[in-house]
């Protein structure tokens, strides 16, 4: 190569090359770039960063055609189908920036590309949650499922104390948002919680059913903390009258207390042994109960079968969770009876007369609110509920 080297300071300093060289080196200069540039990229799309663009999509983007019809087309997308993933991209943004959690897993990538960004379907980490839990680990103190938590306490036993392993159930607070904005805190089992979710809204009057809602999805935090966040198809202002009721963690209505759903017209009759025998079934099924007691239980028959059982800490919470998997399932709740193991409140009769259901029946009292409501609304009372007796407060004439 013909170069003339210039020194300073009797070092070489400049190197002088003709023109037609310096072109040269420029374009292999300019293809050891590109070389580099390839080999990044190739990276980059074998580590999940990047997404090859097809052809047919760049020609199409070339010729003019808007970027977003080319890649919704080219998914074989409805244009619903986009606005959808837009809105959990979205509502995942928004939670993210509410909550700082940004370990969320992300699947089914709509779009990627300059001028287009990226458009996802979105799912949250979430607790694989039985729907009665029914095994348990006896390894330090720890929980042992959703719903059971298991632990070492001193037993005292006339003069003699020692160790025991035994099982308390679980109690947490559970936030749930709906349209991004706070509701409520729920104290609750953490069991069931989308049933859980959706059964409070119906019982409180904020939705009338499964259509009102677009997503339900469930959180696990970082810190434990677990967050239900509902995106109903409209918008809600509840009530600023909020009333707190009885229930065992204070539950809480959004309603005015007066408010009365429909007189319940039904033609269901019981008889006296089909109310033990169902109960019966019922108090078998309560499987946290058998395992770690402090739990209320709730469930809906349909017929001579029951349809589902749920259990909480709370009465309210048992009963929204039996309402929310009717919900959920697409499971009749009208003309079916409703079984508690706890007292029959004013508040219960109110989600049971929503429900539709004409018959409840209890392990023990109904208070002289939910009597009145009750008489009112054409629902049949039941409490005290043995294996060969019971007591009918309202509505005997559907026992026969």
């Amino acid at each position: 190569m013909n170069a003339q080297v210039i020194e300073k300071g009797g070092k070489p300093e400049w190197a002088v090359i003709p023109y037609a060289v310096y072109l040269r080196l420029a374009e292999v200069e300019e293809m050891l770039q590109d070389v580099v540039a390839y080999d990044e990229a190739k990276t980059a799309i074998a580590r999940g960063e990047e997404e090859l663009i097809p052809s047919p999509v760049v020609y199409a983007i070339l010729d003019g055609a808007n970027p977003i019809r080319v890649w919704r087309e080219y998914r074989g997308l409805t244009q619903q189908q986009l606005a959808q993933a837009a809105r959990r991209y979205q509502r995942a943004l928004l939670v993210s920036n509410r909550i700082g959690y940004t370990q969320r897993r992300y699947s089914s990538v709509v779009c990627h590309c300059p001028g287009v960004g990226s458009l996802w379907t979105t799912s949250c980490p979430r607790r694989a949650i039985p729907d009665v839990p029914n095994f348990l680990c006896f390894a330090g103190d720890t929980m042992t499922d959703p719903g059971s938590y298991h632990l070492t306490y001193t037993g005292y036993y006339d003069a003699e104390r020692r160790p025991v392993q035994g099982v308390v159930p679980v109690e947490e607070a559970v936030a749930l948002h709906v349209n991004g904005q706070p509701l409520v805190v729920l104290m609750c089992t953490p069991t069931q919680l989308e049933e859980l979710a959706l059964g409070f809204l119906f019982g409180a009057g904020l939705i009338a059913g499964r259509d009102d809602v677009d997503e339900v999805q469930v959180f696990d935090l970082p810190d434990g903390r677990r967050w239900l966040d509902v995106w109903l198809r409209r918008e809600i202002e509840p009530s600023g009258l909020r009333t707190i009721t009885s229930g065992c963690s204070g539950g809480i209505a959004f309603e005015d207390a007066g408010a009365a759903p429909r007189r319940i017209e039904s033609p269901l009759r019981v008889a006296p042994q089909e109310v033990t025998r169902l109960m019966d079934g019922f108090l078998q099924a309560t499987a946290l109960y058998r395992r770690a007691g402090g739990v209320h239980g709730t469930a809906l028959a349909q017929g001579e079968r029951l349809l589902c059982v749920a259990e909480d800490i709370g009465r309210h919470n048992a009963l929204d969770k039996v309402a929310g998997f009717c919900l959920r399932q697409g499971l009749p709740m009208q003309g079916g009876i409703l079984f508690t193991t706890g007292r029959i409140s004013s508040e219960m009769v109110d989600k049971a007369a929503r429900m539709g259901v004409p018959v409840v029946v209890s392990r023990t009292a109904p208070t002289s609110l939910a009597i009145g409501r009750a008489q009112a609304w054409g629902v049949t009372l039941i409490g005290y509920t043995r294996r060969r007796s019971f007591r009918v407060y309202t509505g005997a004439e559907r026992v026969e």
